[in-house]
């Protein structure tokens, strides 16, 4: 309709600018002509240039119809040529209209169908991830947060971890990562745990589950796509209820907000690596100091938030934070770790590397770990159980 309106418009005002050119134009003509009636005026004013002589005679100069002439433009009669710009412009206007409207009901129906494969590959999708009785298997297919571990959800996750290597124990999960003997050390440890690469330079240790790290290295962001959802399902599996991230008290002063520290079960975390033909198992808050008080964090300062969930641009689904950004244990207040440190110290963000319990670097090659995610203490040993030392100054490398 408003396409119409305007393109009335438009026609309106093409006329107006004709007619008035064609009556100037009519109003020369009559001044220029030659005093003696029915005289034909000189060939320079019929609109040729001089010295064109007409391969046919022109015709009567006086009023025609406008079916006379073949081509209306070439009469002298003003009405004529209006009549005939009239007739033109409205019909150029309509398929004008036609045209706009036939593109329209062409762009509303690709619309449609892209929705419509839209939904069905959401369903492609959700059917693959679905087990017997329709629980989620693999990919997202997340189920609800709150939804009941039963035997059948215990079964699926546990077999969508294991694809990533994520090892399920009834409350246990385990998964191979390697140290990062790069992070900036001048800096607050914010992550203890990431997905490689992410936050390569603030991050102590990297999950790459049973990946080859060599092939990693050509395209880790792809690769390891999905083993932050399969650490999740884990631990879900395993018997590890989530709570909720840290977040401010929503009936506190916005401005100087009191905040609320992450909840969910508890995490005891360790690291295992082998190292000169020995087995050595460390509490991962063995190598996290506290610079307010000169120790390290306490055992069972870790909670399983599970983080907070979003929609998935490509499939619609939920997906974890966590995946997103690939950020797994945090040992500062965030709300897309799967594992935060429930501690309003960490509220400070200013947590710092034990150097004197890492291990240090011996040669070029990794050092592999399994990092141990337990609802039990897990016992030290070897180097791990060695008595903390009182020194806390950091060492580099």
């Amino acid at each position: 309709m408003y396409a119409k309106l305007a393109l009335s418009f438009a026609t309106a005002a093409l006329i107006l600018a004709a007619g008035g050119f064609l009556a100037v134009w009519s109003r020369l003509d009559d001044a220029a002509a030659p005093p003696d009636e029915g005289q034909a005026p000189p060939l320079e004013k019929q609109g040729r240039p001089p010295g064109v002589v007409p391969a046919e005679p022109q015709g009567p100069t006086t009023s025609t119809k406008n079916g006379d002439w073949e081509n209306p433009l070439e009469t002298q009669d003003l009405t004529v040529k209006i009549d005939w710009l009239i007739r033109r412009i409205e019909e150029m206007a309509e398929d004008d209209y036609d045209s706009y409207t036939e593109f329209s009901q062409d762009l509303f129906a690709i619309k449609r169908e892209v929705r419509q494969l839209k939904a069905t590959l959401r369903q492609i999708v959700q059917g693959l991830g679905r087990g017997p009785g329709g629980t989620a298997r693999f990919g997202w297919a997340l189920a609800p947060a709150d939804a009941p571990l039963t035997q059948e959800l215990k079964e699926t996750y546990t077999t969508s971890a294991a694809e990533y290597g994520v090892k399920v124990e009834d409350g246990r999960v385990t998964v191979r990562g390697f140290l990062n003997f790069s992070p900036r050390v001048n800096m607050p440890i914010e992550y203890f745990i990431t997905r490689f690469p992410e936050s390569n330079h603030e991050t102590l240790v990297h999950l790459i589950g049973d990946r080859d790290l060599d092939k990693l290295e050509e395209n880790p962001y792809m690769a390891l796509k999905g083993l932050a959802t399969a650490l999740y399902k884990g631990m879900v599996a395993a018997g590890f209820r989530q709570g909720a991230p840290t977040h401010p008290d929503p009936e506190s002063d916005p401005k100087n907000p009191t905040w609320v520290m992450a909840s969910g079960d508890t995490v005891y975390i360790a690291v295992r690596y082998e190292r000169d033909g020995r087995t050595h198992v460390a509490r991962a808050t063995d190598w996290i100091i506290d610079p307010a008080i000169g120790a390290v964090l306490p055992a069972d300062c870790f909670r399983f938030s599970g983080g907070t969930r979003g929609e998935d641009p490509d499939t619609g689904e939920d997906i974890l934070a966590a995946e997103a950004m690939g950020l797994l244990v945090s040992v500062w207040p965030t709300y897309t770790a799967l594992v935060e440190v429930a501690l309003e110290s960490s509220l400070r963000n200013d947590y710092t590397y034990s150097f004197t319990r890492i291990p240090k670097r011996e040669g070029s090659e990794p050092l592999y770990l399994d990092v141990i995610f337990s609802k039990t203490p897990v016992e030290p040993e070897g180097d791990g159980a060695l008595p903390l030392d009182e020194a806390t100054e950091e060492e580099g490398d």
